[in-house]
């Protein structure tokens, strides 16, 4: 049996609607939409979009600039075609191919561990120093980053 519920004049597909997203994130998604961002987990890329729980769906409710490192839809025909339209030289290694490149964004919290942690798999895997320069600060725990050659800050 499916909940259909009505909130304003749109129809959901749930009898209580909340949604998650968070305005700043959403925000630094439309505004970077010529690049691709990659966020540090699945629930922060589900905050960044609007719900999609209504049964029609709304122009510009779905955001097609993002992916996560590993999670369900890695290696899946939808990553492969992220891949392609950024022009990701090695699909099957996210990580080398957006070493300097400009149009491949990483959303991720300063605090998570995430940074060391390529930054250890790029040395010990690739023999290459890497580090995050911090492209825009977008809340107190969030930023944007690229992927450098070199130690870094």
């Amino acid at each position: 049996m499916a909940w259909v519920n009505s909130v304003g004049q749109e129809l959901y597909w749930f009898p209580i609607i909340q949604s998650s997203m968070v305005s700043e994130y959403h925000d630094v998604v439309e505004k970077h939409y010529d690049k691709l961002l990659v966020f540090g987990g699945y629930g922060t890329l589900v905050n960044s979009q609007p719900s999609l729980a209504t049964i029609r769906r709304k122009p510009d409710q779905l955001i097609e600039n993002t992916t996560t490192l590993g999670n369900w839809q890695t290696f899946s025909p939808h990553y492969y075609q992220l891949m392609k339209k950024y022009n990701v030289e090695e699909p099957s290694n996210l990580l080398s191919s957006a070493i300097d490149k400009e149009n491949i964004l990483f959303f991720w919290s300063p605090s998570s561990g995430k940074m060391d942690q390529v930054k250890k798999i790029m040395k010990e895997h690739y023999q290459k120093d890497v580090y995050f320069e911090e492209v825009e600060v977008v809340t107190s725990d969030m930023n944007l980053y690229r992927l450098r050659t070199g130690e870094g800050r």
